[in-house]
């Protein structure tokens, strides 16, 4: 009885370790999508690629395995994944099936829509296969001028993407079923995606136009509109030249015609009292980026009480220099 009694338990022990006919084993390498230094301010997008291994095994020789890709998500957003900066920042950027960057890399594990309507990746593994080289697209979306500057990841703690791989084997491809019902054999994988956002800024003016004027016996104002658009948390300084006569002194610029003179200046506030010249600290205009990603900047320009000179158009070019 002893011995009946161990056998017994040896033959438990080996049907227990036995697989379903239909199991395999599939196993991917982590992705690493980097993004490098990327300009928010550009208007396009940024893209990248990365390739990963995946390996399957399978119990049957002479079948073939299906594979199927699950990628997850990590924000609760139907139109982008993210990664963030540690600061609870976010960069969006999506992980695509195709190089156009159309097919969304989606699962049919995720409770939202756009990644079950995408759905997994699919990969067939004919028999004696065991290796392909999957390609992993990622695009950082351009529009996102409020993102500040620095190193963001989706690595980082709330914001790591898991995929998984799902697999089964069969004795052809005719026979194999969706990977939306195939929901065994499952493993868990992570992938990653880096972008190191730079600060940036550009600057854009308006023409200062003082209009037609008769004469010049008594003070001409206008102004024009400075605007700066920089990466969030950048902070500035707005420099004015002296303009093609290279006046030192910014309320006392020229606008010329021939060998003819107009005196003008320009100021950094509406009383015409501060004037905006090119002495960093003196006499610029500082400035900083909030969230929105545009600033603007008034320049205050006044023709004052002066002779009249001849008739005609008369110019002047001021160079904005933006320091950041």
């Amino acid at each position: 009885m002893r011995r009946l009694a161990i056998a017994a338990l040896l033959v438990l022990a080996v049907v227990a370790t036995v697989k379903p006919a239909n199991a395999s084993s599939c196993f991917a390498f982590n992705s690493f999508l980097d993004f490098g230094t990327i300009d928010m301010l550009s208007g396009t997008p940024h893209d990248t690629s990365d390739t990963t291994l995946l390996l399957c095994f399978r119990n049957n020789p002479t079948f073939m395995v299906r594979a199927c890709v699950h990628m997850g998500y990590n924000q609760a957003d139907a139109t982008q994944r993210y990664m963030d900066n540690g600061s609870g920042d976010l960069l969006g950027f999506q992980i695509y099936k195709d190089a156009a960057r159309t097919s969304v890399w989606g699962s049919a594990d995720v409770p939202i829509p756009i990644y079950n309507t995408y759905g997994p990746v699919t990969l067939d593994f004919a028999p004696g296969t065991f290796i392909q080289l999957l390609p992993v697209y990622g695009r950082v979306f351009s529009g996102q001028p409020a993102v500040p500057q620095g190193t963001y990841t989706s690595g980082a703690a709330g914001t790591a993407i898991g995929f998984s791989v799902k697999s089964e084997e069969y004795p052809s491809a005719a026979a194999a079923a969706s990977c939306n019902a195939i929901t065994t054999n499952s493993f868990g994988h992570t992938s990653t995606a880096r972008a190191a956002v730079q600060s940036t800024c550009n600057v854009t003016s308006t023409a200062m136009d003082f209009g037609i004027a008769s004469t010049l016996t008594s003070a001409i104002d206008t102004s024009a509109t400075i605007q700066v658009s920089c990466t969030a948390g950048a902070s500035y300084f707005i420099a004015l030249n002296g303009g093609n006569a290279g006046a030192t002194d910014p309320t006392m610029r020229q606008m010329s015609l021939g060998a003819q003179n107009v005196t003008y200046g320009i100021y950094r506030n509406a009383a015409r009292t501060q004037g905006w010249g090119s002495l960093v600290g003196t006499n610029t205009v500082a400035g900083s980026m909030g969230g929105s990603g545009i600033n603007s900047h008034t320049a205050y320009g006044r023709v004052p009480a002066q002779a009249t000179p001849g008739t005609g158009t008369y110019t002047d070019t001021i160079v904005v220099t933006l320091t950041y």
